[in-house]
């Protein structure tokens, strides 16, 4: 039912002050009374969520956009999800919000145009973070194999100041090609990357991403081939990481615990400054577990004394539990291992070690001898006192 554009305005006031936070009610409500947009401008939004099974829908543009004139010209985050769109309206959309620092895209359907209409759009300067949760790129001309290159490429043209960058269950192939030389990452996360994530870190290479970016997750590293690309990374950009995060998949790497080692070993040595270092490494199998995690363990020799934390997941196949696997005494020695290499880092804060199943262990069980209960204990007793070690 719609309400009379003659209330009082300080009335009009008060209802606004309760539904502001709703984005969509307010928009329904300016729809319904011309007379309560001017009142309404007074409560911008800062954070603003549009799509899904509530949101607006883009088939009326030409009135979204003005809703978002009105509403979201101090918005300083915003999140789409499950539109399909052209980038073009993408850019339309940002167009009306020039304080625009994050942008999250869930589930969104990207279609683009060729590279020739990059000139014509405005780039966005202000946005420094894009998140893509489970993405689709297009092209009008549905040539796809290339699609998430050009798109990616197309992203990065519009917001040239970009400085965290994070894309969800992605994949896809094609080749980049040159890069906007200015672009200076930060952060640069990709989980589970196939060729787009890899084929991009190597040409944020030929970018200021060399010499600024600081954080590197690759989720899990597939392919042979990727993992080279990640060892022959320009010096530079290696040598100014803090954060790394990968992982293996064990249908590649699990079967040569002794290669993926030296892999390590030879990737920690270019890492003189790594403080933040997280490893999903496989088991395969059960009769050579604690050999398999003492050969993992072994590379970690080449790890800076510039540590500060560090988690370990060990997986096995068909993501089944460690602890549903491996004996009491089995984890234990592999507990004793970790612990050991904990208390050769001075600036280690905390060791985080998943799917070990050593949350039911509280105690040091009776079954074992007793040289490893009392090695246990003392390492036990050390790190607590440092109380930096999780499971």
């Amino acid at each position: 039912m719609a309400i009379p554009a003659h209330l009082p305005p300080e009335i009009i006031d008060r209802i606004i002050d309760h539904i502001f936070d709703d984005i969509l009610t307010l928009m329904s409500c300016t729809l319904v009374c011309k007379a309560w947009k001017p009142a309404s401008r007074y409560h911008l939004f800062r954070d603003v969520s549009l799509g899904g099974f509530r949101g607006p829908k883009l088939e009326n543009l030409p009135a979204l956009l003005e809703h978002i004139e009105s509403f979201c010209a101090e918005s300083e985050t915003l999140e789409i999800r499950g539109w399909i769109m052209t980038i073009d309206m993408l850019a339309l959309v940002l167009d009306r919000m020039p304080r625009l620092v994050g942008l999250q895209l869930n589930c969104v359907q990207l279609r683009f145009e060729s590279n020739a209409t990059l000139r014509r759009r405005k780039r966005h300067t202000s946005l420094q973070e894009l998140i893509s949760v489970r993405p689709s790129f297009k092209r009008v001309d549905d040539f796809e194999s290339d699609a998430p290159a050009w798109a990616m490429h197309t992203l990065f043209n519009l917001f040239p100041n970009l400085r965290i960058l994070q894309i969800h269950d992605a994949d896809g192939q094609g080749t980049y090609g040159a890069l906007p030389e200015t672009l200076a990452l930060e952060t640069f996360v990709i989980d589970r990357t196939g060729h787009l994530g890899i084929n991009l870190l190597a040409a944020l290479q030929k970018t200021a991403s060399r010499e600024s970016l600081r954080r590197v997750d690759l989720g899990w590293v597939i392919h042979e081939e990727q993992y080279a690309t990640l060892q022959n990374m320009h010096i530079t950009m290696k040598t100014n990481l803090r954060s790394v995060r990968l992982g293996f998949d064990h249908r590649w790497w699990g079967t040569d615990s002794e290669g993926t080692a030296a892999i390590l070993r030879g990737l920690f040595r270019d890492l003189p400054q790594l403080e933040d270092l997280s490893l999903l490494l496989p088991l395969c199998k059960f009769d050579t577990d604690f050999h398999v995690v003492r050969t993992y363990l072994s590379s970690f020799d080449s790890l800076p004394l510039t540590m500060r934390t560090l988690t370990l997941e060990l997986r096995w196949p068909l993501f089944e539990s460690f602890e549903e696997h491996a004996g009491v005494y089995q984890r234990y020695q592999i507990w004793e291992q970790v612990q050991s290499f904990a208390l050769g880092f001075p600036d280690l804060q905390w060791v985080h070690c998943l799917r070990l199943g050593m949350t039911r262990l509280s105690t040091t069980p009776e079954t074992l001898p007793y040289e490893s209960q009392q090695r246990i204990r003392e390492c036990m007793s050390q790190l607590n006192a440092k109380k930096m070690l999780r499971f």
